[in-house]
């Protein structure tokens, strides 16, 4: 009897152990729609916020742009994403940025008559100063000869901490795959305020941003649930893409991960005018996967006649229906594309 129970005690000893010898992991299979449960109201709170009074047009540098970074800071962490930093998901870098020092534009003839930022001139920035664009109503006055124009921009270049990239971390949930790492970067920045307008060429509305926000907030629930991926994921919102791409090339450079072990590198961006050439930034990287949107100029504007600085029109005028419901679908197919190219890697 003894001899039996003994056999019997070894024998279920014997099963605990192998059943509780580890198994090699992997991935759960549920099945994975990326177009469902996109949220349309989120992306277009993301847009009207890119494109508000708040956010000041988001040119590197300024209190708009710092705005904008923490409102992609505050959904990051709402998204429940790992900040790329200890404890913070903005993280600044240093870039050469020219801003005008003293613009002192005015008419002269018996009386003085002095321009107005925004309304009778804008400031276009080039390779090294700053061009002035007059509106119809001043440039009439000038040709005509009934004004002297005196014309003084000084502008200094100037190295600033300013540039702020944002982004976090989604963890791989693969022991060995989660050593990889998939990026996808978008642009924060724009074109900043003229005086106290914001104007556009239509080319930053925020919609890589939004769509970006959207698709974070959708794979991270996805993964939450399901645990379908197997590397990790790092995005990034950039700054400095207009200041000679510099912002993008330090978000590169100085990456919080081996770059050996970079997969892929998403960039979402306007193919028709995108903000840096990225073929040549991503040169060292395996994989450039770049998405496509439609450009914003292709929109018929009724009111183009009363636009004073033409292509560039008032965000304001613009960031309304139906263009915002075109805006939003837009970064909703981007958000898409980057879903089904996430899920092909």
């Amino acid at each position: 009897m003894k001899t039996t129970t003994y056999l019997l005690i070894c024998v279920c000893f014997c099963f605990g152990f192998v059943g509780c010898a580890p198994r090699e992991a992997r991935l759960l299979t549920t099945p994975v729609d990326p177009a469902s449960d996109w949220d349309l109201t989120a992306v277009t709170e993301h847009v009207l916020y890119f494109n508000s009074i708040e956010s000041e047009g988001r040119k590197t540098g300024t209190r708009g742009y710092f705005h904008s970074a923490n409102y992609v800071a505050a959904r990051l962490k709402e998204y429940r994403l790992h900040p790329t930093l200890l404890d913070e998901y903005r993280q600044q870098v240093a870039i050469k940025l020219r801003t005008p020092e003293r613009i002192r534009i005015y008419l002269s003839e018996r009386d003085t008559l002095n321009l107005v930022q925004g309304q009778d001139f804008i400031l276009l920035p080039t390779q090294d100063d700053f061009d002035v664009l007059y509106s119809p109503a001043i440039t009439s006055q000038i040709q005509a000869g009934r004004y002297k124009l005196t014309e003084e921009v000084r502008s200094q270049e100037q190295i600033t901490t300013g540039a702020i990239h944002v982004g976090g971390f989604i963890p791989g949930r693969h022991p060995v795959l989660r050593d990889s790492l998939v990026i996808v970067l978008a642009p924060l920045d724009g074109m900043g305020i003229q005086g106290l307008i914001s104007y556009t060429d239509g080319s930053d509305f925020g919609i890589a941003s939004a769509a970006l926000l959207e698709f974070v907030r959708r794979f991270s629930v996805m993964q939450d649930r399901w645990s379908f991926f197997g590397p990790s994921v790092l995005v990034q919102f950039v700054s400095g893409t207009r200041q000679g791409c510099q912002g993008p090339e330090a978000a590169l450079r100085n990456l919080p991960w081996d770059k050996k072990r970079v997969q892929t590198i998403i960039v979402m961006d306007d193919a028709q005018n995108p903000s840096c050439d990225w073929s040549k930034l991503i040169r060292e990287q395996k994989i450039l996967a770049p998405l496509h949107t439609l450009h914003p100029n292709e929109w018929a504007l009724p009111e183009a006649g009363t636009m004073p600085f033409y292509p560039l029109v008032r965000r304001d005028r613009r960031i309304r229906t139906p263009e915002l419901s075109f805006v939003v679908q837009e970064a909703l197919k981007m958000s898409s594309a980057t879903m089904e190219l996430i899920l092909a890697n």
